[in-house]
């Protein structure tokens, strides 16, 4: 399934079980067997840990056994989601500077079948704050490009699963968005999958131009990232890749 058409699904997902549903198909679709989606900044606020995994298709045991270790402490994982706002492959954490008992928990994860994975931080408005990851036993599926359609995945799901739970009553853009016809045609162009340098040979113009046109719509759209843009844009119907 194209990135577009995971938009055009998850937009007319009718409760939350489907948009679940639909994002673990998506997932495994990619080569991943296991899917998390956690809430950080809700559980802080409430403390009540049912708000923290409202999806997990985690085995039950290994998710015990997680727990009951403190492994959420040292995963380095989980320390890297802190860090950075971009997703990213779990060997560019697991493969040097471990301590003992991280060296523990890569092993026995990999046991249970987790042995590659990546993860998607995901922030919204007010601060919020949660992350998206995907995991499996085949370690072809944790490539680069993945990661990127794995975060493209991850922000549609977490725009859509707002408005589904009324977290956020506003996350959409204003019914009118003056985008100029050629921050249209980067944004549709990037939404083909092709960077600021292929852009600016389909159009012939300087890369730092279609930068500065992203750039604009992206502060249009109130978008945190070109790839926000780009699902918002697809998202009320601004451009149709």
């Amino acid at each position: 399934m194209s990135i577009a058409q995971f938009v055009e699904n998850s937009q007319q997902a009718g409760s939350l079980d489907d948009l679940r549903a639909l994002l673990v198909d998506e997932t495994r679709a990619h080569g991943f067997d296991y899917t998390v989606y956690c809430q950080v900044s809700r559980y802080q606020a409430s403390g009540d840990p049912a708000s923290l995994v409202p999806v997990s298709t985690l085995p039950e045991v290994w998710v015990a056994h997680y727990l009951r270790n403190g492994y959420s402490d040292i995963d380095p994982v989980i320390h890297r989601a802190r860090h950075t706002a971009r997703p990213f492959l779990w060997r560019d954490v697991w493969d040097a500077g471990l301590l003992r008992k991280q060296k523990d928990l890569r092993e026995e994860s990999s046991m249970v079948g987790l042995r590659s994975g990546v993860t998607v931080p995901l922030f919204g408005p007010g601060g919020q704050a949660a992350l998206l990851s995907v995991s499996g036993a085949d370690a072809e599926a944790e490539r680069p490009d993945v990661a990127r359609a794995i975060g493209a995945i991850g922000m549609q799901f977490q725009l859509v699963y707002q408005d589904l739970a009324q977290e956020e009553p506003d996350d959409a853009v204003p019914a009118f968005v003056p985008l100029t016809p050629r921050e249209r045609e980067v944004l549709l162009w990037a939404a083909r999958g092709k960077s600021n340098w292929d852009i600016s040979q389909i159009l012939n113009v300087s890369e730092s131009a279609v930068n500065f046109h992203i750039t604009n719509a992206m502060r249009k759209l109130e978008a945190s990232s070109r790839v926000l843009a780009v699902l918002k844009a697809i998202r009320h119907g601004l451009i149709i890749p």
